[in-house]
């Protein structure tokens, strides 16, 4: 983690620019006059290989000037790996295309609404026209979504067009805006997402309980429309 690596890393630094009498760094010139491998220094000289600190060693005098230079340094090389192992991959072209770096999320309650746009996000959710890639039944064949019946069961569809589902997002919602990589100028963003995964759950609950009846609208009001069913969905798996 970069937290980890730069803790590591920005304390390595500060023992060499410690004074001689100091404890920590009379240890530390006894272990490099010895020799002496731990966990710890094997760990470390790692970290600097991996981040460039060896090729390219930092050259600043204050302890807090220190820190931030190597954190810096060391986000910048995560975010680079980070963005390089998303390039073979094929799903994951959405999330790179609108993700630079990567920030904490506040969309996920590990409920099956959030679940679903996890997936959704990663570009591996469940549809039809996905799963066509490794199944060969005949419902998938189809491609025609289970809930609505008009269309391929496609993400897109399903999240931004279906009237099978609801509540319902404005018409010029994109798909980007709808996952929360974009900004609507008119909704506010977690309430954007919050529809989203509504319709995400909807759709899961219809189409892995076919025989269980469908949804009943109980309160309809200006803001927004809430849907219960007659029973719980299940999780994805």
């Amino acid at each position: 983690m970069p937290g980890a690596a730069s803790s590591k890393v920005a304390y390595e630094g500060r023992l060499r620019r410690m004074e001689d009498q100091r404890w920590a760094r009379r240890v530390s010139r006894y272990m490099g006059f010895k020799s002496t491998q731990t966990a710890w220094t094997s760990r470390v000289r790692t970290l600097s290989r991996k981040f460039g600190f060896l090729a390219q060693p930092i050259h600043t005098s204050g302890t807090q000037k220190l820190t931030k230079v190597v954190r810096q340094r060391v986000g910048e090389a995560e975010c680079e790996q980070w963005r390089f192992a998303m390039l073979d991959k094929s799903t994951l072209e959405l999330y790179r295309t609108h993700k630079s770096f990567p920030p904490t999320e506040n969309f996920f309650d590990n409920d099956a609404g959030s679940r679903l746009l996890f997936e959704a996000r990663a570009g591996d959710l469940r549809t039809l026209i996905y799963r066509q890639c490794f199944d060969t039944s005949r419902i998938v064949k189809s491609t025609v979504y289970r809930a609505c019946g008009e269309a391929a069961e496609s993400a897109i569809h399903l999240i931004t067009e279906c009237v099978g589902v609801s509540p319902a997002h404005r018409e010029d919602t994109s798909l980007a805006q709808a996952l929360g990589f974009e900004t609507h100028d008119c909704v506010a963003p977690h309430m954007v997402v919050t529809t989203t995964k509504e319709r995400l759950r909807q759709w899961w609950w219809l189409t892995q309980q076919p025989d269980r009846g469908a949804a009943k609208n109980v309160r309809d009001d200006s803001a927004d429309r809430i849907l219960t069913f007659t029973q719980a969905p299940s999780d994805p798996d």
